[in-house]
Order: C-alpha cells, then structure tokens, then sequence
C-alpha cells in the first residue's frame, strides 16, 4: 500500500482536488470567492497535470525528447542518455498544457448549445481530467518500479536543487504562467455575471437550427414556438411562464386580459431552455396581442407588473407598433416604471 502511494498519490491528490471543486460548485452551489479559490486550480494546473502524466508516466525521457532540458541531463548505466523531467519542468509544463485545453475545451463548448459558460467547462474539464488521471495510473503501473515517477520524492529533490541551478528558474517561469493567467481564469472561476440574469426571448425551429426571424408569424399562425429561458443567476432556477391574451389600450394600458395557459420550467446556473410550445390564440379585436410573461417561482396571481420578463406579439398591432416586442425587466419595480 505504501509503494503504491509512492508513485500514485499525485494522480490521487489531483482526483480529490477536481472531485471537490466539482462537487462543491455542481452540487452545493458553492459561489462568490470560495467558488473561485476551489476552480482556479482545476482550470490553470490539474488538466495539464493529468494530461502531462498520460505522456511522461516515467521519471526520464529520452535525449531526443526533451533535448533543451539539458539542466538535467543524466546517463544510466548503459552509458545511454536521458534527461530528467524535474518538478520545475512538469510545474512549466502543465500549466502550459492547461492553457492550451481550456481554450480548445471553450471552442468546442461554443458550437454546443449549452455555449460558453462556467458550468458545462466545469463539467467537460472533470471528465477530461479524471479520464487522464486514470490513464496516467495505469501507465505507471505497467513500469518498472524503478522507472515510475515519484512525485513527492522528486519534489524533495527539487526543492533541495532549485536554489543551486535552473530548477528556480523553472519554477519562476511556472509562477509567471501561473499570473499571467489568473487573470482569464478569475473571469472563468467566478460567476458571469454579477448581477442576476434571466434571458427570455421566442424562437423557431427551422432544419435543426433556432431563430427568432418567424417566431411572431408563429404566433399569428397558431405554430409553435419555442420559449427559451438562459439561467444567469448564479444557481438553479424553477420559472413559470404564463401566456396570456391582452387587449390594450391606446395609452399602452392593458384593458383586458385572459390567462391561456402556464407552464414550469426548472433551469440549471449557465443553461439556456428552449421549450415549444404550440399557440391557439385569435385575434379579439383591435390592438390584441399574445403576451408570454416570465416568474420566478409560482407567481399565483399572474400580472404583468410582478413579471421578471415579457416578450409579447401582436396579433393585430397598432400603427407604429412592431409585431413582437421583448422588456427586459430584471425586477417587478423597474416593471412599474
């Protein structure tokens, strides 16, 4: 048990240290500063780390490798020569190695319909680590004693050298990566926004693809449409959209109004959930128009006052109105206003 703590308690260390982060933000809802002290290392070291450990599961590579690590060049026995791949170097190295995946993990992201956000990078970054990690274990099982690299020992062994040769230099290196970064990774870390967010709009599906260029012709026609509701309040929100039809007045007062239906719809922290939904409503007179308002929570008796979003189309709309309107409302007063 001992031997194998050795050579696999990096590759532990590094799974417990993604398992928390992962675990404290996807499933306790961990935010603010915490948030960030627990994901900058999952997003700046550890893939790296595990992705480094998958290519180099021994302590040498050959010359041909690694041949400006010349710092450390050694020769075993058979007079054939390695070079030794130090803790300043694998420090380097995986950072490096982090901020190459985690752009090309955010490219990827961005043609997902989840798109770029905090929590679906989370997600993609634990599987990727952890798939690594248990790659790199079974690497260096396969090795030779010997041959297995020993982070614990080698970090000892640098510490000891460092001060004496180019390890400080790796390690400054390391530590200017690690700054350099820090910057995009906070952005990545912390919550997207600092004030709350809920996007709410109307779409259509056309070959597989959404766009709002038909969603008020959707509604005149009685089609379906798709409510989309994007969760930018920091944790998991339950809406409730209700859909009424409202006759208005000239003064842009609603005159009269009848409840056609209302759904729920549970949303996750960075998501975005489009849900059809097929529209039976007609035209009642002049300046008529569907109104889809947006709730957290159950709202009871539904308003427009108290609503956190609107999006509205005209069935019949009034000269200079635009068939489909959307008010950004962030709160029932600013909805008064």
């Amino acid at each position: 048990m001992t031997a194998v703590y050795r050579w696999a308690g990096d590759l532990v260390l590094a799974a417990l240290v993604t398992l928390v982060a992962a675990g404290a933000v996807l499933v306790l809802g961990v935010s603010g500063f915490p948030r960030i002290v627990l994901l900058l290392p999952v997003v700046l070291f550890v893939p790296g780390y595990a992705f480094l450990a998958v290519l180099f599961p021994d302590r040498y590579a050959p010359s041909r490798t690694l041949r400006a690590l010349d710092r450390a060049q050694v020769v075993d026995p058979t007079g054939r020569e390695y070079f030794q791949i130090g803790t300043g170097e694998r420090a380097v190295l995986s950072v490096a190695l982090s901020l190459a995946i985690v752009p090309l993990v955010l490219l990827g992201l961005n043609f997902t319909p989840s798109g770029i956000s905090a929590v679906p990078l989370l997600y993609v970054l634990t599987g990727f680590t952890l798939m690594c990690l248990a790659v790199a274990m079974a690497r260096r099982a396969w090795l030779d004693p010997a041959d297995r690299y020993h982070a614990f020992e080698e970090l000892g062994a640098s510490a000891e050298g460092a001060l004496g040769g180019g390890g400080v230099y790796s390690l400054a290196l390391a530590a200017s990566l690690l700054l350099l970064a820090g910057t995009g990774a906070y952005a990545i870390a912390s919550p997207i926004d600092s004030d709350p967010l809920t996007e709410y709009y109307l779409v259509t599906e056309q070959d597989g693809n959404f766009t709002n260029e038909n969603a008020a012709e959707a509604v005149r026609n009685g089609g379906t449409v798709h409510v989309a509701i994007g969760n930018h309040e920091g944790e998991e929100t339950t809406y409730t959209t209700v859909v009424r039809l409202e006759r208005v007045n000239p003064d842009g007062s609603v005159a009269e109004a009848s409840e056609l239906d209302r759904f729920s719809t549970t949303v996750r922290e960075g998501q975005t959930k489009r849900v059809p939904y097929d529209v039976s409503a007609s035209a009642d007179g002049e300046r008529t128009r569907v109104a889809f308002l947006l709730f957290k929570g159950d709202p009871g008796e539904a308003t427009r006052d108290d609503a956190y979003r609107t999006v509205h189309v005209w069935l019949t709309p009034p000269d200079g109105q635009q068939s489909q309107s959307r008010e950004a409302v962030s709160s029932p007063a600013e909805a008064r206003t």
